[in-house]
């Protein structure tokens, strides 16, 4: 069966794109789509896709073909250039985390998490508690950079992180230990009446002490 997909470029012009389901077809697509990434004319992954998704930016991140196969698409930051296509079936693209770094993390801190592992293009991440701001993140292949804020007065326990990207979802954990003294570090322009310049003054009162004695 033959099919046309049609996409209208900023000229205004209307191109038009046989779809079948030739594999050499899509080969040359896809070989089309890394050597003249953006060329406007045509959306040559969505050309050949049973189904298209889109980050944010309205660029696409995953497509999956007539057959099941998955295509994942990594793109650079902030312009439509493709970097890296990675193939395989549903199942081969599920996200998979293998490490997470820090796996524990104070109260009070404002760490890198860091998580790796495969197939983490347009990840979401949900936590499990409420107490740990996620700061802007945007995933790789194989690895999730994100900025974490957690409140000084969470409790210590573990954090569920559910993995989520267009193909599937997956889950890791954490770990969040008790408030250690000194963890906070006052900021500027604050004053002397936040709970960071108390515990700070604290430990200086404690160490001075400790010297004195």
């Amino acid at each position: 069966m033959v099919y046309l997909h049609e996409s209208e470029s900023t000229n205004g012009i209307v191109c038009m794109v046989r779809r079948a389901k030739s594999s050499r077809l899509r080969c040359m697509i896809l070989a089309m789509t890394l050597l003249m990434p953006g060329i406007g004319c045509i959306d040559l992954p969505s050309a050949i896709a049973k189904e298209t998704f889109k980050d944010e930016a309205g660029r696409v991140i995953y497509t999956v073909d007539d057959d099941g196969v998955v295509t994942m698409f990594e793109s650079s930051p902030g312009i439509d250039f493709t970097l890296s296509v990675t193939r395989g079936t549903r199942e081969e693209m599920q996200p998979k985390v293998t490490e997470i770094i820090p796996s524990s993390i104070p109260a009070g801190t404002t760490p890198i998490l860091k998580i790796k592992g495969k197939n983490l293009v347009g990840v979401t991440v949900k936590l499990s508690r409420s107490g740990i701001e996620l700061g802007p993140y945007a995933g790789k292949p194989t690895s999730i950079e994100i900025p974490v804020k957690v409140a000084s007065n969470m409790e210590p326990g573990e954090v569920v992180l559910r993995i989520t990207t267009p193909i599937g979802n997956t889950e890791t954990s954490l770990r969040v230990t008790e408030l250690q003294l000194g963890s906070i570090v006052p900021s500027r322009g604050r004053g002397r009446c936040g709970i960071g310049w108390i515990l700070h003054r604290c430990r200086s009162l404690i160490e001075r002490r400790h010297t004195e004695g």
